[in-house]
């Protein structure tokens, strides 16, 4: 995910009334590990507005939380590991 165009075309794709490309877009750059559903703006994004009650869509933002819930537990239980608390965080 180092390429940054693919992040502008979905929001380009949409904006243009290609839903179905701009959906088919979004699914696969999540496949290929993009994370930043909230970091990058598309959770409050207008153009994302005609997207986000889509079905793949719902699917692959609950495959991005789940990432997130995942990789989150994982850095708390190191920290818990070296006796460091949550309050860092």
């Amino acid at each position: 995910m180092r390429d940054p165009k693919w992040r502008w075309r979905i929001r380009i794709l949409q904006g243009l009334g290609e839903g179905e490309k701009a959906i088919k877009e979004f699914v696969a750059v999540t496949e290929a590990g993009w994370l930043g559903y909230y970091r990058d703006g598309y959770k409050d994004h207008p153009l994302m507005d005609g997207l986000r009650d889509e079905p793949r869509i719902l699917e692959a933002i609950r495959k991005i939380e789940d990432e997130l819930s995942r990789q989150k537990t994982a850095v708390y239980e190191k920290l818990s590991r070296h006796n460091l608390t949550s309050s860092l965080i």
